[in-house]
């Protein structure tokens, strides 16, 4: 994301991805990421851990969420080639709603 031009997050670490855990309580790192992703099923609907961060009432005051930008991407983990293309699609499809 950062090759792109995107902003990962003040307090995340630099060699980071973005992808690390962090509790309710550390919510405020988000702040200054220009887009979110978080995972769902393949068919859309989110896992009862994602479900819970989705209903909290810090996650609903993310700046990027209150401007539109998060995004639930179908194919989050590569389990193969196709995944991986339709990941592909679906992040030039994100980058173009931004």
């Amino acid at each position: 994301m950062r090759d792109v031009g995107l902003r990962i997050g003040a307090g995340l670490p630099e060699k980071e991805a973005g992808f690390v855990p962090k509790s309710y309580e550390e919510m405020d790192v988000l702040r200054d990421c220009d887009a979110l992703i978080h995972s769902v099923q393949a068919d859309g609907r989110a896992t009862p851990a994602t479900q819970q961060l989705l209903d909290h009432k810090p996650w609903k005051g993310v700046p990027a969420l209150k401007a539109g930008r998060a995004f639930p991407p179908k194919h989050f983990v590569m389990a193969n080639y196709s995944f991986a293309i339709a990941a592909v699609g679906e992040i030039e499809e994100t980058l173009k709603k931004m």
